[in-house]
C-alpha cells in the first residue's frame, strides 16, 4: 500500500475538524497551534504570534482564527 502523504496545512485542517468543541472554547480569538501539542495560545492574532516564536523560535506557527457563528474562517 503506497503511503500517503498530507500537506501541513491539510494536517492542521484535519486536527481543527478532530478538535472541534475544544477549539470552539475559543469562539472569536485567534490561536496558535502546535503539531503534536494542540493550542499554545489564544488572543489576539499579534500576540498569539509573538508567544508562539517566543515558545518555538524556529518554528512556523500555525494561526487560525476561531469563528462566531456571524464570521468567515481565517488561517495566517
Amino acid at each position: 500500500m503506497a503511503e500517503v502523504i498530507i500537506p501541513e496545512d491539510a494536517k492542521y485542517t484535519v486536527w481543527l475538524n478532530e478538535h472541534d468543541e475544544e477549539v470552539r472554547k475559543y469562539t472569536g480569538k485567534w490561536i496558535a497551534i502546535k503539531s503534536g501539542i494542540g493550542i499554545i495560545s489564544a488572543g489576539e492574532s499579534e500576540e498569539v504570534y509573538k508567544e508562539f516564536k517566543k515558545k518555538y523560535p524556529g518554528e512556523i506557527p500555525f494561526i487560525y482564527h476561531v469563528p462566531r457563528a456571524d464570521e468567515e474562517d481565517y488561517i495566517l
